[in-house]
């Protein structure tokens, strides 16, 4: 009897282990990576974009979320703090006469600059 109710015991917490625990499939959430510090692109749609939040998914194919410019002059070493996308990335500066407001990354096209990027697993839009 002892025997018994010590492997009912036993059987119980393995189930409770092995056989309540939920499965579920990750595999099409997005993987976020930070990218090694980039050269000045040239690219001006980044300022064009105005406060377009996608153009990084047309230029770079997936979402940056955070990124950080270098200061002037190239290879200053000094760096912004973290910039996050559509939270604290909007220029203060207009974009001329017309009074253009962009996001922080225009200056991609100008300073070399560093992102966290989220790529898709298994949708993949444009052509990326």
């Amino acid at each position: 009897m002892k025997t018994t109710f010590v492997l009912f015991i036993i059987s119980a917490i393995i189930y409770n282990i092995y056989c309540q625990q939920t499965l579920v499939d990750v595999s099409t959430q997005a993987l976020c990576t930070q990218s090694a510090i980039q050269n000045p692109s040239g690219e001006n749609r980044w300022a064009q974009a105005g406060l377009d939040t996608n153009v990084d998914i047309a230029l770079k194919c997936g979402d940056i979320i955070a990124f950080k410019i270098e200061s002037f002059p190239v290879g200053s070493g000094k760096w912004t703090d973290w910039y996050v996308v559509g939270v604290n990335d909007i220029d203060t500066k207009t974009d001329g006469s017309a009074l253009t407001v962009k996001r922080m990354w225009s200056y991609f096209a100008d300073h070399r600059h560093q992102y966290i990027i989220c790529t898709q697993n298994k949708f993949k839009g444009c052509a990326c």
